[in-house]
């Protein structure tokens, strides 16, 4: 069946089993709700279902980036209200009921666990401890290279394009870099430092890598 998103709420076409898409909207919502007419609740036909996805080319990705805004909002989707499939990549990690399990929870709970939470309280303790500390960014460069101990290879990179991208390679002397795309909270206890460790001299595999992230998705 060759349709348009005309079909894609209040139809069930469970006896299909896999989804086409020759388009990826910017708004990746419409996607899910594409797949949500073959995968309905209690009306399984088949153990596994398949979505296909049709991106542009590289030369024509360089002027829609279609694929790189709508995977970016499906990585927010799945971080905060949780997802059960897999859309556009085979590295997505669902985390159905995600948001359900949230609001379940008490809600002193909740912020007691809340990670911004924990990085407003250190932040005003620093502004409260070192004032001239926080008051000298606002004069510091666009970009910021700084390296510390740590004990794995990683370079953890953060871009601000729109929104902030964190973005991190794991890598040796051997192999190209495992680059993933990450959230603050994962990362943060690996870049909080004390306020008189030092910094250290960037590793020999340090612009290289940064070149491979720099490529990745396009970003």
């Amino acid at each position: 069946m060759l349709s348009s998103d005309r079909i894609s709420e209040g139809f069930n076409l469970n006896r299909a089993g896999m989804v086409i898409n020759y388009d990826i909207p910017w708004n990746p919502v419409r996607v899910i709700q594409r797949v949500d007419r073959i995968n309905r609740i209690s009306k399984k036909v088949f153990d596994e279902l398949y979505i296909v996805n049709f991106f542009p080319t590289e030369k024509g990705a360089e002027l829609v980036k279609s694929r790189e805004i709508a995977s970016n909002k499906m990585f927010l989707i799945h971080n905060t209200l949780g997802e059960d499939a897999k859309i556009f990549d085979i590295d997505e990690e669902p985390t159905p009921a995600k948001l359900y399990e949230r609001i379940q929870q008490n809600p002193e709970k909740i912020e007691e666990e809340s990670f911004y939470t924990k990085i407003l309280n250190v932040f005003l303790k620093i502004k409260e401890k070192y004032p001239d500390l926080v008051s000298s960014l606002d004069n510091f460069p666009h970009k910021i290279k700084v390296a510390k101990k740590s004990d794995e290879n990683e370079l953890i990179v953060f871009i601000k394009k729109g929104r902030i991208y964190i973005l991190v390679a794991k890598y040796d002397s051997n192999s190209k870099p495992e680059i993933y795309q990450t959230t603050f909270e994962e990362k943060f206890e690996r870049i909080a430092c004390q306020i008189d460790e030092k910094s250290i001299e960037l590793s020999k595999k340090f612009w290289e890598t940064y070149e491979e992230i720099k490529k990745f998705q396009g970003l």
